[in-house]
C-alpha cells in the first residue's frame, strides 16, 4: 500500500480516467472501471445527470457493490 501524496495528485484524475477507459476498451462491463468514472464526475449541483449516469453503469453491471455504493 502506497498513500497518496500531494506529488502524486496533479493529473491523477486524468491517469484514473485514462485507466479506466483503458479497462472499458477490453471489457465494456468491467465494473471497478465502471465505478472509478462514476467517483470521477462531480456529483453536486449535477444530480440528475449523476443519476442517470449511475444507473446506466449499474445496467452493465447490476450486482456490482460499488456502483450500488454510488447510486445510493
Amino acid at each position: 500500500y502506497k498513500a497518496i501524496t500531494g506529488a502524486d495528485k496533479p493529473g491523477l484524475a486524468e491517469r484514473s480516467r485514462s485507466a479506466a477507459d483503458r479497462a472499458l476498451q477490453i471489457d465494456p462491463r468491467e465494473f471497478r472501471a465502471l465505478g472509478a468514472l462514476r467517483m470521477l464526475d462531480v456529483v453536486y449541483g449535477n444530480w440528475l445527470q449523476a443519476e442517470r449516469a449511475d444507473r446506466a453503469a449499474l445496467k452493465k453491471q447490476p450486482d456490482a457493490p460499488i456502483l450500488l455504493f454510488i447510486l445510493s
